[in-house]
């Protein structure tokens, strides 16, 4: 039924195909990077762009699902549309001057993994304002139905880098110039990158949602904006240790080429998600829409169905990486007996981990958000806790067991409240 979707849905195939070059052009960037750099700097660097998507959600304030609720209401309202989208950015832009704060207050913390240039942290905030700007713009695409124009803006960062860089690559293949690449550069033509891809935003918004014109604020909503982000804004934030937070948290415990090893095993795996995700974009919509309508039972269905699809591609994708991971590492320049056991132990725990993807966010939908919180800062505080009692200098093992035991305990936790709402009620 599925596939039958896939194949006669020409949206969901299209999606899927940029999601799908996203993704491989993602995964060739970083073979171009880890071949042209050293080892230490692609840690380095890899560290950086961690951070550049952790504080970017933290900047966001939960206001994705403020712009899903109440833009629909606003379609013919340019004030109202325009308003939230610069109130949201005010709001991201105030955050992460306080990031920026934080950060100067912590710097002497970095010199270690920088290398003495934790200026460099500096200009994080920045390119995660910048990304900020540009997701807020995907969600409006989203929201409006025009998920392939969101999708092309998400794909220009990522094909604007790997332009560069590959020209670089040639460059020094063909010894026609030989060109040193260092963090200041790297982190440089990410805000290029993030530049051009917020130009295309904001001319492709301004040319199929609405033009940009002089207006006065209407900010009258601005309270039910707050109140509707706020627990989602609680809820990124309890589960920051083992989603976006942990590379950031690595930092303080191993040296910059593990952090490239850890950073390369993850965005290797995680392309199994983005490729099922893209497939499975429409089932979850229908799983939200059968929640509104309080249709548990058809969502229960749903769930798990997706969820045996999710454990079937998972594991055959997994199965498929752990035999190839050291073929795979070397695409990377990377042959570590290490660097292998951290891929193979990640891809074990993501099949367990890809299989519950869809626990958490129904009870969500289904007003069990404080639950999810709560849940969420006891293995959040737990994570932390084990983790600076526990953690050895350089032993990335322990840290890696300890994370992803956390996220995979914390899905478990909300299996029994998933039966008591899908599942009891019905039979």
């Amino acid at each position: 039924m599925i596939l039958n979707l896939i194949i006669k849905n020409r949206e969901i195939f299209t999606i899927f195909i940029i999601r799908f070059l996203s993704s491989f052009l993602s995964f060739l960037l970083f073979i171009l990077l880890s071949n042209l750099l050293s080892s230490t700097v692609y840690g380095q660097f890899t560290y950086c762009y961690s951070l550049i998507a952790l504080f970017a959600l933290i900047s966001y304030f939960g206001f994705e699902l403020t712009l899903v609720k109440f833009l629909p209401s606003y379609k013919d309202n340019t004030k109202k549309i325009l308003s939230i989208f610069f109130f949201i950015l005010i709001v991201g832009f105030f955050i992460s001057i306080f990031i920026l704060i934080i950060l100067f207050l912590i710097k002497d913390n970095f010199e270690s993994i920088l290398s003495n240039q934790s200026y460099i942290l500096f200009s994080i905030p920045l390119i995660a304002f910048f990304f900020l700007a540009r997701n807020i713009f995907i969600t409006f695409f989203n929201t409006f139905d025009k998920t392939i124009t969101s999708q092309i803006i998400d794909f220009s960062f990522i094909f604007s880098l790997f332009l560069l860089y590959f020209y670089i690559f040639v460059l020094n293949f063909y010894s026609i110039n030989s060109f040193n690449l260092s963090l200041n550069f790297l982190i440089l033509s990410c805000i290029f990158s993030s530049i051009l891809s917020l130009i295309l935003s904001i001319y492709l918004f301004n040319n199929f949602i609405i033009k940009f014109s002089l207006f006065t604020f209407d900010l009258s909503d601005r309270y039910k904006w707050l109140k509707t982000s706020v627990p989602i804004y609680i809820r990124d934030l309890s589960y920051l240790s083992f989603y976006k937070g942990d590379i950031f948290l690595l930092g303080f415990f191993v040296d910059p080429i593990l952090i490239g090893y850890y950073f390369t095993s993850q965005k290797v795996i995680s392309g199994q998600d983005i490729v099922l995700d893209s497939l499975l974009i429409k089932i979850r919509a229908a799983i939200t829409h059968n929640i509104y309508i309080n249709n548990f039972k058809k969502s229960n269905q749903i769930i798990k169905k997706t969820t045996l699809i999710s454990f079937l591609f998972a594991s055959i994708s997994g199965l498929i990486l752990f035999f190839l991971s050291d073929f795979i590492l070397k695409l990377f320049n990377i042959e570590n007996n290490l660097a292998i056991e951290i891929f193979k132990l990640i891809v074990i725990y993501q099949i367990v981990i890809s299989s519950l993807n869809y626990i958490i966010e129904p009870l969500i939908y289904a007003n069990k958000q404080n639950l999810v919180v709560g849940v969420g800062v006891f293995f959040n505080c737990l994570n932390l806790l084990l983790l600076f009692l526990f953690m050895e200098n350089n032993n990335i093992i322990m840290f890696i067991n300890i994370v992803y035991l956390m996220r995979i305990l914390s899905t478990f936790a909300l299996i029994p409240v998933y039966w008591k709402i899908f599942v009891k009620i019905n039979n």
